[in-house]
Order: structure tokens, then sequence, then C-alpha cells
């Protein structure tokens, strides 16, 4: 019986005419978020607070009906954390393999990363679905000290099918995602390309 690389190991690449493969957690769903919250980072000053409407379906998975939403307590929590990775966004730290690393290796104070977290309320909003199906758009508003609003309608972010990262980009995220490259990952790499 063939082990498992031994079926990967192809003459010809693997296709998919209607699969779509992202390896990396949680970027599908937050990704809009973060193009939507990402220019705000040179006010963050000036934000008083931020309004995330979200998919019903997404609020299980990286919104408020995770329980570690607002209070990450290891690596996953933190990628599956809306607030996380959108105020990751606004104080401008980034949402790659850096911050990520250190937080793993206790470099990162998240003590102001949780802060500007809990100001970001999510609300479901059944409507996203209906309109955009199959897609996680992001529909922010960030209201201002001065009381002054801005609206943000991301469709398409960065990881979705229109604007998938390019394969060099998706490996080095992948691959690195967890901050080891140990290798095990390239004949799968290999045989989805």
């Amino acid at each position: 019986m063939p082990d498992q690389l031994d079926i990967l190991r192809r003459t010809r690449p693997v296709r998919g005419a209607t699969v779509w493969l992202k390896a990396y957690c949680a970027c599908y769903c937050t990704h809009a978020y973060i193009d939507a919250v990402r220019p705000f980072a040179a006010r963050r000053a000036e934000i008083a607070g931020i309004q995330a409407r979200i998919h019903p379906a997404f609020n299980v998975v990286v919104g408020t009906a995770n329980a570690n939403a607002y209070e990450p307590k290891n690596i996953e929590h933190v990628q599956f954390s809306l607030p996380t990775q959108m105020a990751f966004a606004v104080l401008g730290m980034g949402n790659g393999c850096k911050v990520h690393r250190d937080y793993l290796d206790g470099k990162l104070d998240m003590a102001p990363v949780l802060d500007v977290a809990r100001g970001i309320a999510i609300t479901e909003a059944p409507e996203l679905e209906a309109r955009y199906p199959g897609k996680f758009v992001a529909d922010v508003t960030v209201t201002f000290r001065d009381g002054s609003t801005e609206h943000v309608l991301v469709e398409a972010g960065a990881a979705c099918q229109v604007r998938a990262f390019l394969t060099s980009s998706s490996d080095k995220r992948s691959t690195t995602g967890a901050g080891v490259d140990t290798g095990a990952s390239a004949p799968i790499h290999e045989a989805t390309r």
C-alpha cells in the first residue's frame, strides 16, 4: 500500500477547476477586514472605535461567538481572532509571520493590541451573506474622536480567489507561518501548485 507521500508524487500536477486551497489559518475570513483598517494606522490616535459587520458563519470562527476573540491565550487564538488581527493592522504591526513569531517568542506586548481590539465591536450582518454569497467581505465603520465616521467596504481582500497571493508569497507564508520551515510541506506544496 502506498504511503501518503507516494500518492502526492505524480507525473502531472494536481489540478482542480473549482477547488481553492489556502494553506494559512483563517486568512480568507480576516484579510478583507485587515485591508479595510490598515489605512487608518496613521490616524490611530484619532480613532474612537471601530464597528465590523460580519457574516454570521464567520462570527463563529473569528468573531464574538469565538470565546477567545478578545482574550487570546495562544497563537491559534491570536490567528483566529478578528479583533486581534484588526488591532495588529491598526497599530501598524502587520499581520504576517513576524508579528506572529514575536508573539510566540514572548517579544510582543499584547496590552496595547488587546486595548485596541476591545474597541472593535463586531456584529452579525446576515444581509452580507445574502448579498455576497460565498464571499467574506468587510463592512467596517471607523468612528473618530471628533464624531466623524468613515465607512469602508472591501469586497475582495488579499488572499481571496480574485486577489490570491502569488505562489511564491503563499509558499513563504505557509512554510514559515509557524516560524519553522521543516521542509516537510514541500511535497504537498509541489503537488498542489
